[in-house]
């Protein structure tokens, strides 16, 4: 199996960009891994047995080896490909901020569309909306 070099964001740096805006929510994704379909041909490297039957799993497992990279990379080329804008991913929550009211409403609407376009689910009751600093 090829390890996955994908790192996390450096806290520090992340912190220094959310740092410049002045309204902010975060958006924590249920069971965010599992939302990650894993590619048919990659499924064997997720084997295990049960009751002497072979399984693999469907979607990222938490505590798989490469769930963390691959998922980080994932919320990533998101942001990039839907053009998210003050929007910083970090394992299973995604903070999205705005330098006003109005600049962070535009900011989560696209966030919550784009979440709606890709299926991705989110728990509304660990959820933060509109926190000014």
């Amino acid at each position: 199996m090829q390890l996955d070099a994908y790192t996390l964001p450096c806290i520090s740096d992340m912190d220094n960009q959310i740092a410049q805006y002045r309204v902010f929510s975060t958006i924590d994704l249920k069971s965010a891994y599992h939302q990650l379909p894993i590619r048919p041909e990659d499924r064997q490297y997720t084997a295990f047995e049960a009751d002497g039957q072979l399984y693999h799993f469907l979607r990222v497992p938490f505590g798989v080896t490469n769930g963390v990279s691959v998922f980080q990379r994932e919320m990533d080329q998101m942001i990039g490909q839907y053009e998210l804008q003050a929007t910083f991913p970090y394992l299973d929550n995604v903070t999205i901020c705005g330098h006003d009211q109005q600049d962070h409403a535009a900011n989560l609407q696209k966030f919550l569309h784009t979440a709606k376009l890709l299926n991705l689910m989110y728990d509304n009751e660990k959820c933060i909306s509109a926190q000014p600093a």
